[in-house]
């Protein structure tokens, strides 16, 4: 269990009190909204690289860079996705505060 804030000291030992289950939840859930914040802005930087990549083709240029760049979104997509279920699996196995 993470500690949340410390208590009292004695003979100069700080204490580490625990993190309620109550804070853990609420962490873990502002964690999934920031998560699904960082899916959405990669999913639209992908979506732009695309057209990038579809408008360099149009125009006869080279797309090897801008293709290995959306390999390296979509790996980065990959990695987000993979932590939120991290995290969804967290909180479903996290007791309730009731």
């Amino acid at each position: 269990m993470r500690a949340c804030c410390t208590g009292g000291t004695e003979r100069g030992i700080r204490t580490v009190l625990p993190s309620p289950p109550v804070a853990d939840r609420e962490r873990e859930r502002e964690h999934l909204a920031a998560t699904d914040r960082h899916i959405a802005q990669v999913r639209a930087s992908i979506a732009r690289q695309r057209e990038l990549i579809q408008q360099l083709t149009w125009d006869g240029h080279e797309t090897e860079l801008a293709e290995e760049m959306l390999q390296a979104l979509e790996h980065t997509l990959a990695a987000f996705e993979s932590h939120r279920a991290i995290i969804l699996d967290r909180l479903d196995n996290m007791p309730d505060s009731s």
